[in-house]
């Protein structure tokens, strides 16, 4: 998806609270597991229906944060074994 230009997941966006938010450190810190597999997956070069590995796992937000850091604030154990 990202190779083809169609979506930014690395991309910052400002939630109606006011806080900036980047696809990966949502699905991190709201357990959203199955979400950070589909991001964090390898290429699959023989059906692109199986990509993954969609966004850089160590993008930092404003304070420094990834989605490690997300994973594990939530208490989000099979987060963090994904990422």
């Amino acid at each position: 998806v990202k190779k083809q230009g169609l979506i930014d997941v690395d991309g910052y966006y400002v939630g109606d609270d006011g806080t900036e938010t980047c696809a990966l450190h949502s699905a991190a810190f709201n357990g959203s597991n199955q979400i950070l597999e589909f991001l964090c997956n390898g290429l699959d070069e023989h059906d692109a229906n199986n990509d993954g590995a969609l966004c850089d796992v160590n993008v930092r937000d404003d304070n420094g944060w990834t989605a490690l850091h997300f994973a594990a604030g939530a208490n989000n154990v099979k987060g963090v074994q994904i990422l």
